[in-house]
């Protein structure tokens, strides 16, 4: 399985090694067991509508149905069938489990404490936006940049973002905003006033995941493989 699947990372990873991508395929393979085994212990399944709907996204990147297939077989050497089971499904029951564990109510509840901790930090004086930013915001694009956003058009946000900022004066900075991915302190740092209707914005944000899922993984895979190893050690 691991061979089949190569030639699939190697697209999106085409600056490594062939060792280097078996390595990532078989830490795939590891991290899928896992999700699967815990999708099973909360009792949740992919439900069959969301399946369809993620093949359909897929097919729409072809130009055809049949060419979607062409592409896998010149590409890949393998099907779509081959595509959907051990790419597609794993990332489904990935989005699955994030989103079941993100919601639990102490998960956002601590969501909820530290964002209004860090609120209460800046709007105090104890601590700046930037400093804050550099400290906390856990967005990945934005967390080396002080959580700058840089310049954009209304409308790319989502819309209680961009409706808190519309409240906001350049230099103020938002209450915590919660949204069903985590939640965002937003600044705005600027209004582009030669632009018309002031729909170009210049902002910033500290963002507070729910859950960390690459943290939960990595520990639930070292301790299914501790316990794996346990009875050889004896």
């Amino acid at each position: 399985q691991i061979k089949a699947l190569t030639p699939l990372y190697k697209i999106a990873n085409n600056n490594l090694t062939t060792a280097n991508i078996e390595q990532l395929a078989y830490q795939r393979m590891v991290e899928d067991l896992v999700i699967s085994q815990a999708l099973a212990n909360e009792r949740l399944t992919i439900p069959p509508g969301f399946k369809a709907q993620e093949l359909i996204k897929i097919n729409e990147t072809a130009e055809s149905f049949m060419g979607f297939n062409d592409d896998l077989k010149n590409t890949c050497g393998c099907t779509k069938e081959f595509y959907q089971e051990y790419l597609v499904e794993p990332y489904l029951r990935r989005q699955l489990l994030f989103k079941h564990l993100s919601q639990k109510t102490d998960v956002v509840q601590t969501a909820q404490t530290t964002a209004t901790a860090i609120f209460k930090k800046i709007t105090s004086g104890q601590i700046s936006f930037v400093a804050a930013a550099q400290k906390w915001n856990e967005d990945s694009t934005t967390n080396k940049i002080n959580g700058s956003l840089g310049w954009f058009t209304l409308g790319t946000l989502p819309t209680n973002l961009e409706t808190a900022l519309k409240k906001l004066r350049p230099g103020e900075i938002s209450a915590p905003i919660q949204t069903d991915k985590g939640i965002y302190i937003m600044r705005l740092d600027a209004i582009d006033k030669t632009k018309k209707n002031n729909n170009q914005l210049q902002a910033s944000q500290i963002f507070i995941n729910y859950f960390n899922f690459d943290n939960w993984l990595a520990q639930a895979i070292n301790q299914t493989t501790t316990i794996k190893l346990l009875p050889l050690l004896k």
